[in-house]
């Protein structure tokens, strides 16, 4: 989208990488509630890649997001 800024939150999941062959089923599960923790924000995007997980939000949505980043866990709900 021409002419609008976006912001990055890179989100490290490196302590997943400690439980071996479960990794990617916790990655799986950090990254199913962080889209259900910003399922209200239509124009965040997210992807996986290099042991990251890359939010991509409008200004607007920046504080929103980190806030609700910031209490998400890779436990089942």
């Amino acid at each position: 989208m021409p002419g609008i800024a976006y912001n990055l939150i890179v989100l490290r999941v490196g302590e997943l990488f400690l439980k071996g062959d479960n990794r990617r089923h916790f990655v799986a599960l950090l990254e199913g509630n962080i889209r259900r923790a910003l399922i209200d924000l239509p124009s965040i995007t997210m992807e996986r890649g290099q042991g990251r997980l890359f939010v991509t939000c409008p200004p607007e949505d920046l504080e929103r997001a980190l806030e609700r980043v910031r209490h998400v866990s890779a436990s089942p709900r």
